[in-house]
This record gives C-alpha cells, structure tokens and sequence, in this order.
C-alpha cells in the first residue's frame, strides 16, 4: 500500500487545578457625584479606557504594578513613578522608563488620556484622575455604585471576580507524546514552559479572562478546568494499518517495503491507524503483512 502523511499535533484535553486570589475592588479615588459610570456585570475595563467620572472630571483606569498613591509632578521620583511609567509604555506612548517624571512623560500621559476620549489634565497626574485596576483588562462581577450618586474618595463602586494565582495539571494523559507544547485559551494560544505550576501572568490573564473560568465560578466547589493542549512544534507522521507494523517493543518496531525491513517509532495510535517516523524517508510502499520470520533489525 501506498502510506500517507500528515501533521501529528497530539491535541488532547489537559485538567487544571487552580489555585486563585482574591481581587480589589474598584473604588472612587474622589468625592463627589458620580456623573458616569457604565458598570455592567460581566463588563469589562481596559487600562488606558474612562472608567467614570465624578463632577464631571474623567477618571481613567490605570493598571499600574503600584496603585498611585500621590500627584505626580515634574521631577517626581519613585517606584510609583516608574510603574506609571511603564504601564503608559505598554499602552503604546512615548513615555521613558527612569524613575523620574519628566516633560517627555507628561506628553505621554496627555497622549493616553486623548486616546482614551479623556481631556488632557497638564502636566501633573492627579491622583484623584486615575482609578487603579489590578489587571491589563479587568472584568465586574457586580456594580455597588451607579450614575447619580454622590460618592465619597474610597468607596467600593464595582467587585471583581477573583482571578487565576496559579494553575497546576491534575494529571498527564496516558499516552501523551513529548516535546514542547501549547495551551489554547479562547482564540490565543500560549507556550506550556513545564508540566508543573503555570505562573505566566500572560496565561493567567487569559485563564482569568476566558468564558470557561467565568463558568466554573459559577459552579459551587468547582476548582479546575479544561482547555486543548497540542504539540507546539508538529510531527510529520507516516500513517500504517497496525499489521504493518511488528516486532513492537515500547514504541519502536519494523515495517516492510517490498520486503525490505525499516525500523520506526511509534508515534501514536488514532482511529485504528498506526502513526510511526521511518528511519528510511520516503518509502513509497509499506507491506501490510510483512513476513515477521525476517526479523526486526
């Protein structure tokens, strides 16, 4: 018979046990009339985006490695400074990373509150424009606080699901074939680094993001979940009928071509074929009953 090839991805279903953190709540970082604020169950927030306003002032959601604590003017220095300095660099400006605020990064958070529909506020950052989010995008799981009702700095306007600290596999499947592999979460897919405790913060975000971990909250108890894995590099594969292949001992064995003996591995075995790599590229016939008295090289 004439074999034929394919791409061998192993894709397959891997569990995860989480293990997950509570999140902050969204608070007013002023007092005064809450004058807008689309909160939603379920909706979600982007860092750079409006989350509301109070007396009309537009508050911009920042997700920050440090909350603000402070205004921050020109020739401010700290650790606060070079988180917002960062966060405005990841949102896209031209903002310099030093520690220390200068023109070039109050252009950039002008440029992000312009790009965020927001009006340009100077060249310092108030503390009571910025509302700090935990994450890049951060999603509600119930709203406290609605247009039209007077606030006061610190008071809860929105709850956060909890999110993903860590994701470890319940087990590896039976018959998983090695190498490197990919984890698909909704429509992205990102490298598995090891077969222990996922801490990719990248992960995850996607985990915590995704509308199966939406789910399991909404499960009692529930505490795992499922998402496709798949060989990140795939394996170009032979496929045989089994009785092609003989003398298997673990996943290595022979085939015949036109009585000609070929080791191989077994790759695999899906939906009664033989998935094998010949040590001999190219063979253009496979036996499909060898003559096994030949032996196995």
């Amino acid at each position: 018979m004439r074999p034929w090839q394919s791409d061998f991805e192993d894709a397959r279903d891997l569990e995860f046990s989480l293990t997950l953190k509570a999140s902050p709540g969204l608070t007013s970082p002023m007092s005064g009339l809450l004058t807008s604020f689309a909160c939603l169950p379920g909706s979600q927030l982007g860092s750079g985006s409006v989350a509301l306003n109070v007396d009309g002032n537009q508050i911009v959601g920042l997700a920050t490695s440090l909350p603000l604590w402070r205004d921050i003017a020109a020739g401010t220095r700290g650790e606060d400074v070079s988180a917002l300095e960062a966060e405005l660099a990841r949102l896209g400006t031209t903002a310099i990373v030093d520690g220390k605020w200068g023109r070039a990064d109050a252009v950039a958070y002008g440029a992000m509150r312009k790009a965020a529909g927001a009006t340009p506020t100077g060249d310092i950052v108030h503390v009571t424009d910025v509302v700090w989010l935990p994450d890049s995008v951060v999603s509600f799981a119930s709203c406290d606080a609605a247009t039209g009702i007077r606030v006061t700095a610190g008071d809860p306007l929105a709850q956060m699901p909890a999110a993903v600290q860590s994701m470890v596999p319940t087990a590896k499947p039976e018959g998983t074939t090695a190498g490197p592999r990919i984890i698909r979460i909704g429509t992205e897919h990102f490298d598995l680094a090891s077969e222990e405790a996922v801490t990719d913060p990248a992960i995850l975000a996607a985990v915590s993001a995704s509308s199966e971990f939406a789910e399991m909250q909404s499960t009692d108890g529930a505490t795992s979940l499922r998402y496709e894995s798949s060989l990140r590099d795939p394996i170009r594969v032979t496929i045989v009928p089994p009785s092609a292949v003989y003398a298997v001992a673990g996943n290595a064995g022979c085939v015949q071509s036109k009585g000609q003996i070929h080791r191989v591995t077994l790759i695999a075995s899906q939906l009664g074929q033989a998935l094998i790599i010949t040590e001999t590229p190219g063979l253009e016939i496979i036996d499909l009953s060898p003559d096994q008295k030949k032996g196995c090289l």
